[in-house]
C-alpha cells in the first residue's frame, strides 16, 4: 500500500505495533505515546487528503465510530475537491444487520429491501480468506512478535473521494 498508493498513516496502532515503514500513526493514549510518535486518538485526528489505513479494534461500536469519522472526513474532502483514500481492514461481518458494514458500503446503517445503492465513496471490497493472512498481536513484544492466525475471513474495503479516484486509482490486481 505504501509503495503503490503512497500510504502515509495508520489510524489504529501503538508504539509497540506501529509499522515503522509508514512512520505515522494514531494510538489510544496520546499522553504516553506522543514521545514515540503517536498523533493521538484517531477520533480526534482529521485529514483532507492523502492515503490512510484503518484497522480498528474488532468491536462493532468502535467500527461504527471509525466509519462515521472516516465518512465525515471524506465528505469534507469531497466538498473541497481533495484526494483522500482509506483502506479499511475489518472482519468479514457483512450480514444485512451489521451496521458498520452497511455504513461503509452503503453510507447508512440499515439496508432496506436489499438496496443496492452504494456509498459515493465506496470503491472496492476484497475478501481475504482466513488461511491467507495473519495478525500481529498488539502485545507481541511478550511473545517475540509471533503472529496470530486469522480465525475468520477479513475484508479490505477501499473508500476514495472523486479526486483520489483520478489521482490514485486502484488497479485490478
Amino acid at each position: 500500500l505504501k509503495e503503490n498508493y503512497h500510504l502515509q498513516h495508520e489510524c489504529f496502532a501503538s508504539p509497540l505495533n506501529a509499522c515503522s515503514c509508514i512512520g505515522s500513526y494514531c494510538s489510544r493514549f496520546l499522553d504516553t505515546d506522543k514521545v514515540f510518535g503517536s498523533e493521538g486518538s484517531f477520533f480526534h485526528y482529521s485529514v483532507e487528503e492523502g492515503c490512510y489505513e484503518s484497522n480498528p479494534p474488532f468491536v462493532e461500536e468502535c467500527m461504527i465510530r471509525n466509519i462515521r469519522h472516516i465518512n465525515e472526513m471524506l465528505e469534507k474532502a469531497e466538498e473541497n475537491k481533495k484526494a483522500l483514500t482509506f483502506f479499511i481492514i475489518v472482519p468479514k461481518w457483512d450480514d444485512e444487520d451489521c451496521n458498520s458494514y452497511n455504513l461503509t458500503i452503503y453510507g447508512k446503517e440499515d439496508r432496506e429491501n436489499n438496496d443496492d445503492e452504494k456509498s459515493p465513496f465506496f470503491v472496492k471490497k476484497i475478501v481475504v480468506n482466513k488461511n491467507n493472512h495473519f495478525y500481529r498481536n498488539g502485545v507481541g513484544y511478550k511473545d517475540d512478535y509471533a503472529v496470530m492466525n486469522a480465525q475468520n475471513d477479513s475484508l479490505l474495503l477501499v473508500l476514495q473521494t472523486t479526486e483520489a479516484r483520478k489521482n490514485n486509482p486502484l488497479d485490478d490486481d
